[in-house]
């Protein structure tokens, strides 16, 4: 018989059974910390359980803790629909902060907006909507899925077709302006700008951004670059750089070479066949040359 006493002067024993007048009955031994529950609904019965609470004041489920009415049926915790299931306080201690919540749409929505949401993956981070990996990131790459390239051709009116495919042949990056459409008195407007700028150079020094078209995705395949040559500190040196195939710098463009001026570098090979239905106009030897149809070598400009 284990006898023990109720603190509100309740006592009963462990040898099981119903307890006479105020007297509550358990089991015969019990798990060091684990929270008491009512063995059915006489008041006199009670019964061990798996939850624990050290003298820390830990609490410990060794199953799965549900909380609210109709809360989900499997999962290590369980929340019903439409709720916040984790919260924070924030920094200041003034509101709460949902950081997980499934709304009554069956949504899940990570962050509320209040602050800044970081996940954090040692490998591999990956976002799956109906079975399909619609992104997958990884510390060297990022692949999208068809909805987000569906996505991202819908985020501007400035991209309007993006096509990707393995094809090299149609591995295509178009960008467009926004088509025109009829106004509400019914005219039409005009068809959207591409505008393509460098980035704000520094308030009192430093140079514009740059803006290069290139081949085969290196600096060494450069066809154009619209660029600062100089500092602004230096003199002004505003420059479209055509045909160099590297970044022009100032040993082919040193100061007081000009602003908003035009460089064209020296050709790789001058030309030694006729165009068809146009003519060539290249440097060689830094003098500035044309040849037509007919096979004629003008020079318009000496070295």
């Amino acid at each position: 018989m284990n006898s023990f006493s109720h603190p509100f002067g309740l006592s009963g024993s462990g040898s099981g059974g119903s307890g006479g007048g105020s007297g509550v009955t358990g089991p015969g031994s019990s798990t060091d910390n684990a929270i008491v529950r009512w063995d059915g609904a006489t008041g006199t019965l009670v019964q061990n359980s798996g939850i624990t609470v050290d003298d820390s004041n830990n609490l410990a489920v060794a199953t799965s803790l549900s909380v609210g009415a109709n809360s989900a049926t499997s999962g290590s915790m369980r929340v019903p629909n439409n709720v916040a299931a984790l919260s924070a306080r924030n920094a200041a201690n003034s509101a709460d902060l949902s950081l997980i919540a499934i709304s009554s749409a069956d949504l899940l929505t990570v962050g509320n907006g209040s602050g800044n949401t970081t996940i954090t993956s040692a490998t591999t981070f990956q976002t799956i909507c109906g079975g399909t990996t619609t992104m997958n990131l990884t510390s060297a790459n990022l692949t999208l899925g068809t909805a987000w390239i569906n996505w991202v051709r819908t985020l501007s009116p400035l991209i309007q077709s993006l096509n990707r495919t393995e094809d090299v042949a149609t591995n295509v990056l178009t960008v467009r302006g926004q088509q025109a459409f009829a106004s509400a008195t019914g005219a039409n407007l005009h068809g959207g700008r591409v505008s393509i700028q460098g980035g704000i150079r520094g308030s009192t020094s430093g140079k514009r951004g740059s803006v290069e078209i290139g081949l085969n995705g290196v600096a060494t395949d450069l066809m154009l670059e619209a660029c600062d040559v100089q500092d602004v500190t230096t003199a002004p040196s505003r420059v479209l750089s055509l045909l160099r195939s590297s970044r022009i710098t100032t040993t082919e463009m040193p100061t007081n070479t000009g602003d908003l001026v035009m460089y064209i570098g020296n050709c790789a090979a001058a030309p030694s066949a006729n165009p068809v239905s146009g003519g060539i106009l290249y440097v060689e030897a830094g003098a500035l040359k044309y040849r037509g149809t007919s096979g004629t070598v003008t020079t318009l400009g000496a070295a």
